[in-house]
């Protein structure tokens, strides 16, 4: 027979457990931070729950001290997406870098897939001016041939991006002809998301300051949808996956108004918008 204090003590976990269910339900993620400061506990108590929970198979997972409901995309750290489908973003990068000309102006923004088309321009001896909210990315383009302005505002830790008022504000001072945007999300209803609001409002700004924007995104991104909208498709010039993306696309031609695709190293669809 269980003592009342254990019984009060399993009792209040339950409840606990059963409020952070109802959260993640609710919400669709959090931090554990967040959720300990709620439900006045500790965050290892916290972790201890949403371990419970996973392995209990209620709908969840974590990442990085990010709690969500399954299926939700959680904003990865940088090094770890460094790791995924490298063959896929070289592909897609050597396409992007072949579009674009000497003394061209062109926007890149954060992102695994961008730092790649960086390397790519670097590599090609591409001499014209490039725009970034990256400083990782600033640093790969230091060249005596490219000219490399780097968007200021709040630094992000997990992806090295510049963010907020001051990066949208000075990217509506700025004309680009080309914007190379990477996302998390590429879905036929949503359009391009990412995990982060302050991501998706510097990526829609880079997108109004340029003539031609292009998504670049891996096979793994499409029918995917993140929290938040970066651009609607009315607002996407043109495409750019690996070739394992045409049968993810399938179905989509009719509604986006696409393009017969472009076979390269990549695959690229225009968007015949207007």
């Amino acid at each position: 027979m269980q003592a009342p204090n254990s019984r009060k003590v399993q009792g209040r976990v339950r409840e606990r457990r059963a409020t952070i269910i109802q959260i993640m339900r609710t919400e669709g993620s959090t931090s554990v931070s967040k959720l300990a400061a709620r439900l006045h506990c500790s965050p290892v108590t916290i972790r201890r729950d949403l371990t419970f929970l996973v392995a209990e198979g209620q709908g969840m997972t974590r990442y990085h001290g990010v709690a969500a409901a399954r299926g939700v995309i959680l904003e990865q750290w940088f090094q770890d997406k460094m790791e995924e489908a490298p063959d896929a973003k070289t592909a897609i990068a050597e396409m992007a870098a072949g579009l674009i000309e000497d003394g061209t102006v062109i926007g890149l923004n954060g992102g695994t897939t961008t730092m790649r088309i960086a390397e790519a321009l670097v590599a090609a001896g591409k001499r014209i001016t490039v725009v970034t909210n990256a400083v990782n990315i600033a640093m790969i383009l230091t060249s005596p041939r490219i000219q490399v302005v780097v968007v200021g505002g709040g630094l992000r830790p997990s992806n090295y991006e510049t963010t907020g008022v001051e990066a949208v504000h000075q990217l509506e001072r700025l004309h680009l002809e080309w914007a190379f945007l990477g996302a998390n999300g590429v879905h036929v209803n949503f359009g391009i998301s990412t995990s982060a609001a302050e991501e998706a409002s510097v990526g829609a700004a880079f997108a109004r300051a340029a003539d031609r924007v292009v998504v670049v995104a891996d096979a793994r991104k499409f029918g995917q949808t993140a929290t938040h909208q970066m651009l609607a498709w009315p607002m996407v010039d043109m495409l750019i996956s690996d070739p394992s993306s045409e049968s993810r696309i399938e179905g989509w031609q009719e509604q986006l108004n696409l393009g017969p695709p472009a076979r390269g190293p990549a695959v690229a669809w225009m968007l015949r918008n207007g």
